[in-house]
């Protein structure tokens, strides 16, 4: 997937006031991005002297998934041909550098909290 010039520059330039911030302790970048090198691409455009970087790719089962993108599809939040793509990424995740979680059953707030420990633990 390729994005274009624009998008680079916007992502990266919002990104980096945040993490200019002094005011900031953490900042939490979350987008699906099913091409690693989306991820790479950005953090390659961003300064990242004194900061640690976490990558989570957070999984679900495909039936979870398929649970999600057709409550959408009904809720009409999603167009019948997502869900078809949704799945096609699923095994993209799989192969990315990340710390992965799976999902499936837990709450945000379970999913959040796995991520904080995580990241406490310096992982």
């Amino acid at each position: 997937m390729r994005l274009r010039p624009w998008c680079w520059d916007n992502i990266t330039a919002t990104l980096s006031r945040f993490l200019d911030c002094p005011e900031l302790d953490y900042v939490i970048f979350g987008w699906v991005m099913h091409c690693p090198e989306i991820a790479l691409g950005i953090l390659k455009r961003l300064s990242l002297s004194n900061v640690r970087v976490f990558r989570y790719t957070l999984l679900c089962s495909e039936q979870t998934l398929r649970r999600h993108i057709e409550g959408d599809i009904q809720s009409g939040l999603r167009s019948i041909d997502a869900l078809e793509r949704s799945l096609g990424y699923l095994p993209l995740y799989e192969s990315q550098e990340t710390v992965k979680i799976m999902t499936d059953g837990l709450s945000v707030q379970e999913a959040a909290e796995i991520i904080i420990r995580q990241i406490r633990e310096g992982k």
